[in-house]
C-alpha cells in the first residue's frame, strides 16, 4: 500500500500537475475553454464526492442492518460500478481541457503545441488504465464478486465505468468491459 501510495504521489506531482502548471502561468484573461473546462471540473468532482457519500451512507446503513453482501446500487451507483472513479478520471480530464488556451497561447511552434496535446492525450489514457486496470476497478471487483451474492448481476447490468442506463439483460457491449 504504501508503494503505492508513493507512486501516486510520483504521479501527481511530476506528471499530473503539468496541465495545472500550464494555466497557472497563463497571463491571459479567462477563455471559453477554460471556462467549460471549469465547469467540466466543477461537475466530474461532485460525481466524485457525491458517489463516495452515497457509498459511504450505503455501508453505514447495511453495518447497522448487519448485512454485509449488499451491492450498493442507489444513486450514482445505479448507473456505474464505480462512478467515484469515473469522477476522478474526469476532474483529470477537466483540468487538460482548462490547459488548451493556456498551451494555444504559449510561444511555440505548433509541433511543440501538438506534443503537449498529445501529453494531454497520454495523461488521460494512462490515468483511465490506471483507474480500471491497476489500484481502481477490476481489483475492487475481484473481491466483490466473491464477497456479494448479487455482484455477478450487478456487473451484468450496470456499466463498469461510465455512467449509463441499467440494462435489464446481460449485455456484451465493449462500454461494460
Amino acid at each position: 500500500m504504501q508503494v503505492e501510495i508513493f507512486m501516486q504521489a510520483v504521479a501527481n506531482c511530476a506528471v499530473l500537475i503539468i496541465p495545472g502548471m500550464l494555466i497557472c502561468n497563463d497571463k491571459n484573461k479567462l477563455s471559453w475553454i477554460e471556462i467549460t473546462g471549469f465547469v467540466m471540473w466543477l461537475f466530474s468532482y461532485y460525481i466524485e464526492a457525491s458517489s463516495d457519500s452515497q457509498k459511504r451512507n450505503f455501508i453505514i446503513a447495511k453495518k447497522k442492518a448487519k448485512d454485509n453482501t449488499a451491492v450498493c446500487n442507489i444513486g450514482w451507483w445505479k448507473y456505474s460500478r464505480h462512478p467515484n472513479y469515473f469522477g476522478e478520471w474526469m476532474v483529470w480530464n477537466s483540468q487538460c481541457v482548462m490547459a488548451i488556451q493556456s498551451v494555444l497561447n504559449l510561444d511555440l511552434v505548433m509541433w511543440q503545441k501538438a506534443a503537449i496535446f498529445y501529453t494531454f492525450a497520454m495523461l488521460s489514457v494512462l490515468m483511465f488504465y490506471c483507474l480500471v486496470l491497476w489500484t481502481g476497478t477490476k481489483p475492487a471487483e475481484a473481491g466483490s464478486v466473491v464477497k456479494r451474492p448479487g455482484y455477478k448481476a450487478y456487473q451484468e447490468s450496470t456499466s463498469m465505468l461510465f455512467p449509463w442506463f441499467p440494462n435489464q439483460k446481460p449485455t456484451n457491449c465493449i462500454m461494460r468491459f
